[in-house]
């Protein structure tokens, strides 16, 4: 089962412009946004859908609201889904976040990095025996 830290769900409304909507990520320091209206999930917005879907765009952010260039409908996982799963979600969908739902409710969100944290903690030690390896084997 997913480890599920309590960490707060950073959303936003989907009247949210896109520029408060970057501000807000940048701010928290994270890659994505749920968009929730009512409690209900109904889309995603990434740092890469600001790149390609406003910046290259020229969409004016300012103006736009996140609703227009989100993804609508992402791809969710429930509370059970183990940390395998998640990382073969991942990789094979090449999606970095996956919001949680239990019951059709909103719990939570793993970003890409979170299985992957999970994986290698255990292994901190070999970790470091690899970067030394590597820091030694390096052409001068």
């Amino acid at each position: 089962m997913l480890d599920e830290r309590r960490r707060p769900i950073n959303s936003v409304h989907p009247d949210t412009s896109i520029t408060e909507s970057v501000r807000l990520m940048n701010d928290q320091n994270i890659g994505a946004l749920l968009v929730v209206e009512d409690d209900n999930l109904t889309g995603i917005f990434t740092e890469r859908d600001a790149l390609t879907k406003v910046l290259v765009a020229g969409i004016d952010p300012i103006s736009t609201k996140v609703t227009e260039v989100m993804a609508k409908d992402p791809f969710c996982i429930d509370p059970s889904t183990t940390v395998e799963e998640a990382m073969g979600i991942v990789t094979s969908r090449r999606i970095w976040h996956l919001p949680i739902l239990h019951n059709g409710k909103l719990v939570g969100i793993v970003s890409s990095g979170d299985p992957t944290h999970w994986l290698v903690q255990d292994r901190e030690g070999e970790i470091r025996e690899l970067v030394d390896v590597a820091a030694h084997t390096r052409p001068r």
